[in-house]
């Protein structure tokens, strides 16, 4: 596979701000450079959820990433989880078992 750059998006610091995501032109000043970090794996389900409804985000707007698949861990060894479902992610439609990372991200 041809190899190329990390993809860089210039987007306004007052948007992000309000968890959205706003596209500005490369060298306006009021943006902030945000790196992106590459595509998913397969078989790998990524959601942004909004944390406080327990719904994925609508396409824009930035909340916590939840992943889930066969790569993903089921816990920390011999540990419980004891850290508000962090291996345990549900949804507000009762669908579960994403990992909780705690990043803001959104997906583009």
């Amino acid at each position: 596979p041809m190899l190329r750059g990390p993809r860089i998006l210039n987007l306004s610091s007052a948007a992000l701000r309000e968890h959205r995501v706003e596209a500005l032109e490369p060298e306006d000043p009021r943006g902030v450079s945000i790196v992106g970090c590459g595509r998913s794996q397969s078989g790998q389900r990524l959601l942004i959820v909004d944390v406080g409804t327990g719904s994925p985000c609508p396409p824009g707007h930035v909340g916590e990433l939840w992943i889930e698949g066969p790569n993903v861990a089921q816990g920390y060894w011999n540990v419980p989880d004891e850290i508000g479902g962090t291996f345990s992610g549900t949804l507000r439609d009762g669908s579960g078992g994403f990992l909780r990372t705690g990043d803001l991200a959104f997906l583009d």
